[in-house]
């Protein structure tokens, strides 16, 4: 294939005679890194081509990129989208070289991590050192679902299934946690899929029944033990942890993924009421989600002002790689749950079934309160344009103002 490199002008553009044998050529006005204009004219066409080249290590990274037909797009046009297609792809050449460069942390450094950060159980630390003598060494970014299969395989093939699932439990969430604390260190292996998240099949399975999977908790707070949960958390010498503990209990939304990453710019007010909007992808669900926030919950909120433009709750203690604060992580609520369950004699309460609790009290409170439309959990039947579009405000707003009655009255209860 012949070229040629020339300032590029429309008219010279327009001139150029098709050819049988297919030449490119190469504006020379135009210059960005290892990236060239090309315009490349054959027997019947006359088409804009981005050529990128860049040579790392020895290794090559190549792209072309047809822009489009010169019958169509002008010469202005074809320069300003291949800029833009320039600013993409090497901004994600850079994140690729990130990657290829930064260092491939093992299973045994993140492990060190969880244990140093998370201040596990014994019983979790005796199963993350074994866990760690089978592929401690290995990089988080070779650990796949084989690797996973065998750390258990031993213990499946025995029908020991919850020290199984124990062992493929301990690496998902060594994997998540790092993710989330130690996300500087992580870059190999943050764009993967965690490979611990399969269920444990059984060996000899009865008829239907194919996976083993732990049964699903319980556990709710009992009427009477709401005062003596609220005497407990005011009790804990962290009060910005106690005020989010509050929350918790309060909103039924998931502690760590939602309360504890809330942003000033998803408060919004409408008609005198305020509203926690969390957009698409902040959400476990796949729908954006609001929640009406009670005075009593915007006065916790309103205790936080000033501390963090970004978000409403951080650590003085946890900051990125810029200096900006971030939020709690799950690890540092550890030892606040276990002196509310000391204080109200409850060694099975834990956040999460602070969820279950609202869940359950709610259809007991009235007959018309479905949890689902104030947790944005979607009920079959109901489409995505009638779920978007209505957003059930009127009911969020009555559950929540019965179910804030129904805590400030046990409260109040000699």
């Amino acid at each position: 294939m012949d070229t040629k490199t020339f300032e590029f002008k429309a008219s010279t553009v327009d001139r150029l005679p098709y050819c049988d044998k297919q030449t490119e050529y190469f504006d020379d006005l135009i210059k960005m890194p290892n990236s060239r204009l090309c315009l490349r004219v054959g027997k019947v066409s006359k088409t804009w081509v981005l050529h990128y080249r860049k040579t790392h290590n020895g290794k090559v990274n190549k792209i072309t990129k047809t822009l489009g037909n010169s019958n169509t797009i002008t010469l202005a046009q074809a320069r300003n989208k291949f800029l833009q297609e320039v600013a993409t792809i090497v901004g994600n050449t850079d994140e690729f070289l990130r990657k290829e460069n930064s260092k491939d942390i093992t299973f045994n450094e993140c492990a060190d991590v969880y244990l140093n950060e998370r201040k596990p159980s014994k019983n979790e630390i005796t199963i993350i050192n074994v866990v760690k003598k089978e592929i401690g060494h290995l990089p988080m970014k070779a650990i796949t679902k084989k690797v996973v299969r065998g750390v258990y395989e031993s213990n499946r093939q025995l029908e020991q299934y919850r020290m199984a699932n124990y062992k493929r439990d301990m690496i998902s969430r060594i994997w998540n946690f790092n993710l989330e604390v130690n996300e500087d260190e992580c870059a190999s292996f943050e764009n993967l899929i965690n490979p611990a998240k399969q269920k444990i099949r059984l060996v000899n399975p009865p008829k239907g029944v194919i996976f083993w999977s732990k049964e699903s908790s319980d556990v709710k707070v009992t009427d009477e033990q709401i005062k003596p949960l609220f005497d407990a958390i005011a009790t804990l010498g962290h009060k910005e942890k106690a005020d989010l503990i509050k929350l918790f209990f309060y909103l039924g939304q998931h502690p760590f993924t939602e309360i504890c990453c809330m942003r000033w710019d998803q408060l919004e007010k409408e008609d005198g009421c305020w509203w926690w909007k969390m957009e698409k992808g902040f959400h476990k669900e796949s729908l954006p989600h609001t929640v009406p926030l009670h005075p009593t919950v915007m006065k916790i909120i309103n205790k936080q002002k000033g501390k963090d433009n970004k978000f409403v709750f951080v650590s003085l203690n946890r900051k990125d790689a810029s200096g900006n604060l971030k939020p709690y992580a799950r690890s540092g609520f550890g030892k606040q749950i276990k002196v509310i369950r000391r204080l109200i004699e409850d060694e099975t309460i834990t956040y999460q079934c602070f969820r279950a609790t609202v869940t359950t009290k709610l259809r007991e409170l009235a007959k018309g309160h479905e949890p689902s439309y104030l947790f944005g959990q979607q009920l079959a039947g109901i489409s995505n344009a009638v779920y978007t579009r209505s957003e059930f405000k009127d009911q969020k707003i009555a559950m929540v103002n019965d179910w804030m009655s129904f805590i400030e009255g046990k409260l109040n209860e000699r």
